[in-house]
């Protein structure tokens, strides 16, 4: 799968999801959740990768910016 700008996304990966209808943006991990990809937004909603990504660009990832997540 890859962002909106083309690059690929993998597991730990720290994207940037720019929600549509709303002015805001979220930074979120990529994990593997019950089988298949998704977005950490919350212990309740982890939207599928597929449902995000064309929203969302890659600004890092846990192993090397895990500061990113720190909000």
């Amino acid at each position: 799968m890859r962002d909106k700008n083309g690059k690929e996304i993998y597991e730990g990966d720290i994207l940037k999801v720019h929600y549509i209808g709303e002015t805001g943006t979220a930074i979120q991990e990529v994990l593997f959740y019950e089988g298949t990809f998704a977005v950490n937004c919350s212990e309740d909603y982890k939207p599928l990768l597929n449902e995000v990504n064309r929203y969302s660009e890659v600004i890092g990832n846990i192993y090397e910016n895990a500061d990113l997540l720190e909000n």
